[in-house]
């Protein structure tokens, strides 16, 4: 009788983990303002020369994240028709 082997694979639904650079490609914003975002909402940071690291499943959250944090930074302006 010959025994099987039995592979146990990596967790296949563990997200793969973005650059910034990646990140600001695929939503269309400044790598800059995704930084601001992130320091904004999370007190840890990479240190010095240090990179994040977003797992392509946060993508979702960072978007609603960026939407808000974008939204209260804009200004309205407001005109009179001068009537």
């Amino acid at each position: 009788m010959i025994k099987q082997r039995v592979i146990q694979m990596t967790n296949a639904n563990a997200s793969k983990t973005l650059t910034i650079n990646e990140v600001s490609e695929r939503i269309n914003v400044a790598p800059r303002t995704i930084r601001k975002v992130l320091r904004a909402n999370f007190d840890e940071t990479p240190g010095r020369g240090a990179r994040y690291a977003i797992n392509e499943s946060d993508l979702p959250a960072l978007i609603e994240m960026v939407n808000s944090h974008t939204a209260k930074s804009a200004v309205v302006l407001s005109f009179d028709k001068g009537e």
